[in-house]
């Protein structure tokens, strides 16, 4: 099934309420017009760019790029901006009620127009300066439309670039920047800033402000009040604006040579000579500004974004450069969780991603102790033994993880054979990777594996020391922690290419399932010394992930351990999952908001997931117990809606066939690239308790969740704005069947104005599907699968004429497949299924509920039919 698109705004209700609103764009015009465009004399012009919009907008959604009297306006139906070519400033306008989103804002490439922030905010265009503008037709993969390119001209400096997109019928805006090196001699271009110090939604009376950061890897994702906050990658601000909510999103588009950032609030961006101030996954470029530190004039709630890397990119002398690298920036969309869905498809849509599922239970061989081909084939045998694979697909990783405390020599930089072995991870009889997978893949697994980014052992170093970072290994026989080592591998020198195309090529051919990549934070090199001399230290970052995705094929997955306080999207359209926790095999609370809260992104852009977990407790040697089943079904559920992998932390002899089970109600995992929405995430919880899947229109999958230490009531209406009560956002008007899974209860008939109200145990999580009271018999729910039905039935369809529901199931073998039925008044005449016996029950006490039961002895794809009086 695809991911549910949510409805957009009704284009015939756009047009008429532009009609009403033609007149509004005249007061606006001229009200944003004294809001600082600093040239009194263009309001007659910025209210014919209102005019032109406006009427556009009414019978067309194409971009359109007008001049008039030193003011280019690029824009549709949706969105415009507006560029003073008198004094470098531009505004975002909403063009459906004429609201100036963003004013005043400017555009800079390594502070060439504003050398810093110090004294009075003056932001003025130099009188030597220059501005000229051209157009280009796009045609990308986001769609079709036109680019404002602005060029920054002044005497004795190079001049830059800005780039501003609209795509016809789109209603965010993508920008780019770019440096024109008019020197003789080489520049590096270190930062730029597309939308700098502009203003957001000037004169507006803001309440109810709240902001989300768009965190990668373990920083940890919080929703924030107030209209002050700075992060890495991506931003969301929702709030009241004049009575009505408007939601804003800023952040980063496309990834290849520098990180993102965005911010809102009082913030300047880092000098970028400060490179001890960058460079590090765990270092920020902004600095909070406050008090008399801020300077006079600064905007109002400054709305920012800035491309920002510690190297550089070498510019070419006499030659133009613009980076693959844009910001995506969105002031129509009023919905939060809209606003950040769309952000995330664009991402997706703009990096390429499309993230492999990780649809099977790994073992962690380095969590469960059983870290050597030979233990991990006992594992595999171990699956068989406990019937795992009926339900639950297994995979196996191996992580050959030795380090240099034992006189510096270790796997890292051969990954070879006889390395692996050397160090006692590969042992015989499975003594190379292809004999272990080979004999992972004939007991029914696949595996993975683990490598180590910058971490080179000392005789690899000593052998090639062209494959170091500036060709030097004059340190390595410094003492050091294993995280913090002084010589470390260049990821774009060509020799080390070549050894790592012959090393991915050895694995493709052995058949490796995927790879994890420990501490990648080594391989972010904020001092540079690379060997392209073009490189930047995100573009060399990258090329570490690249090479193993070119090397091993689109089908294998590739984990990147994320560990930090700012961790990065930078990898986004290569790797397939991110970790976001320090070793943990416990559930802890935070773990589904640090997930969860990244929703629009997960299943998405990449999968996150907070490290291996146990199912049992106990000593580290002896007999283990399971844990509570209540707690052991949350964090399963937990897993599965706010995560994209499940991982075990111990050992299969560990595990019960009661945990077999409830492990087996979450595979396979969905494909859709869409994930569960915390609902109340903007309602003022401190973390969200209700997550919800929309199916479509009619149906939704909505867990609970109470990661408190004691009992707690949860509440959800089913209607109402979702942004402010965190509601289900169903139609108040029909009404709808709730089915709870772990508990196969019927929970009952609500109106959609009502309210769903459970309590909840500690570390307790609950599955229920949502579903419109229709007026013929309808599927419920399953007992198969967490999701009730989305990936365990399909084609279910009504036969009106036949009074016939069908459809088919995934039966697993030896186990009783149960489909809750609602009859809506209808008697069960007969049932009837092939391949699996069927049979019809009775809800035990509830009235016009009944249950098809089907069997087999194996795993099965059952055709099913129930035929009604």
């Amino acid at each position: 099934m695809e991911a549910y698109p949510y409805k957009e705004r009704d284009p015939t209700a756009r047009t008429l309420k532009l009609l009403k609103q033609i007149i509004i764009h005249f007061s606006n015009a001229i009200k944003s017009n004294r809001m600082k465009l600093e040239c009194p004399k263009l309001a007659p012009i910025v209210i014919c760019a209102s005019l032109f919009f406006g009427l556009n907008a009414v019978a067309t959604e194409k971009t359109v790029v007008v001049e008039q009297a030193g003011m280019v306006s690029i824009g549709n139906g949706i969105v415009r901006l507006d560029y003073n070519l008198k004094n470098g400033a531009y505004s975002i306008v909403d063009v459906c009620d004429g609201t100036v989103a963003i004013a005043n804002a400017r555009s800079d490439v390594d502070r060439l127009a504003l050398s810093g922030l110090f004294g009075d905010f003056d932001p003025s265009l130099p009188k030597d300066v220059s501005l000229s503008w051209k157009t280009r037709d796009v045609t990308d993969v986001l769609g079709s439309g036109k680019s404002l390119v602005v060029t920054y001209e002044r005497k004795k400096m190079p001049a830059f670039l800005t780039t501003f997109t609209v795509h016809d019928g789109e209603g965010f805006i993508t920008m780019g920047s770019g440096l024109v090196n008019n020197r003789a001699y080489g520049l590096r271009m270190k930062s730029f800033q597309p939308l700098a110090w502009g203003e957001l939604l000037p004169g507006k009376n803001i309440t109810d402000a709240k902001t989300l950061n768009g965190a990668a890897g373990s920083t940890k994702t919080v929703v924030e009040t107030g209209m002050n906050r700075a992060c890495e990658n991506n931003l969301l601000l929702t709030c009241s604006a004049d009575g009505k909510r408007r939601s804003v999103v800023i952040g980063g588009l496309t990834y290849n040579e520098f990180a993102k950032y965005a911010a809102i609030g009082a913030y300047k961006c880092w000098d970028t000579v400060a490179d001890a101030k960058l460079g590090h996954t765990w270092g920020t470029v902004w600095e909070k500004l406050e008090g008399n530190r801020i300077p006079r004039n600064f905007p109002t709630n400054a709305i920012q974004v800035a491309a920002v890397d510690p190297v550089g990119r070498l510019v070419d002398p006499r030659q133009t450069y613009e980076p693959q690298d844009h910001f995506y920036v969105d002031v129509i969309t009023q919905d939060p969780f809209v606003a950040l869905e769309k952000y995330g498809m664009a991402l997706r849509t703009a990096t390429g991603a499309k993230p492999n599922v990780y649809n099977s239970l790994t073992v962690c061989g380095w969590f469960s102790g059983r870290n050597t081909s030979a233990l991990l084939m006992k594992e595999a045998d171990r699956a068989i033994a406990l019937d795992m694979l009926k339900t639950t697909p297994m995979t196996y990783r191996l992580e050959p993880d030795s380090y240099c405390y034992n006189g510096g020599d270790t796997e890292q930089g051969w990954w070879d054979d006889a390395h692996w072995e050397k160090f006692r991870h590969l042992v015989a009889p499975y003594e190379t990777f292809k004999k272990w997978i080979s004999g992972i893949r004939e007991k029914g697994g696949s595996t993975e594996t683990y490598f180590q980014c910058g971490m080179p052992s000392d005789d690899y170093a000593e052998a090639f020391p062209g494959h170091m970072l500036r060709n030097d290994i004059s340190t390595l026989h410094r003492s050091h922690p294993h995280w913090r080592p002084s010589v470390t591998f260049d990821a774009t020198d060509p020799g080390f290419q070549a050894h790592m195309g012959k090393v991915w090529a050895n694995l493709a051919d052995a058949g490796i399932g995927g790879i994890k990549f420990d501490y990648p934070d080594i391989a972010w090199r904020p001092e540079g010394g690379f060997e392209d001399k073009y490189a930047t230290t995100a573009s060399a970052y990258r090329k570490w992930f690249q090479m193993s995705r070119d090397g091993l094929g689109p089908q294998v997955l590739l984990h990147e351990r994320a560990l930090g306080e700012r961790c990065l999207d930078v990898t986004a359209g290569i790797v397939d999952l991110q970790r976001v926790w320090q070793d943990s095999n416990q559930w802890l609370p935070g773990m589904a908001s640090i997930c969860g809260l990244r929703w629009y992104k997960n299943r998405v852009v990449m999968s996150y997931y907070p490290d291996s977990k146990s199912f049992t407790t106990g000593p580290a040697k002896g007999t283990k117990t399971p844990i509570d089943p209540l707690k052991r079904r949350g964090m399963i559920t937990m897993l599965y809606v706010t995560s994209g992998r499940i991982e075990l932390a111990e050992s299969l002899d560990n595990i019960t066939p009661e945990i077999v089970y409830d492990l087996g109600r979450a595979f396979p995992m969905h494909t859709a690239p869409q994930s569960a929405r915390p609902v109340d995430a903007f309602s003022g919880v401190k973390d969200p308790r209700v997550y919800a899947f929309r199916v479509d229109q009619k149906w939704q999958q909505v867990a609970f969740y109470n990661d408190e230490k004691v009992t707690v009531e949860i509440i959800a209406p089913l209607s109402g704005d979702q942004a402010s009560t965190g509601s289900l956002g169903l139609d108040e008007a029909k009404d709808y069947y709730v089915y709870e899974f772990w508990s196969d209860r019927f929970v009952g008939k609500l109106s959609g104005s009502g309210k769903l109200k459970e309590t909840l145990s500690a570390g307790e999580a609950r599955m229920y599907s949502i579903r419109e009271v229709l007026a013929r018999p309808q599927v419920l729910s399953t007992n198969r699968h967490l999701m009730q039905g989305y990936v365990d039935l399909a084609n279910v369809k009504w036969d009106a004429a036949k009074k016939q529901l069908s459809g088919s199931a995934k039966v697993v073998g030896g186990e009783p497949f149960r489909i809750a039925v609602a009859g809506n008044g209808l008697a069960v005449k007969t049932a009837a299924a092939q391949g699996a016996s069927v049979k019809i029950d009775k809800q035990p006490g509830v009235e016009g509920l009944h249950v098809l039961v089907l069997i087999s002895p194996g795993n099965a794809e059952a055709a099913w039919c129930i035929t009604y009086e």
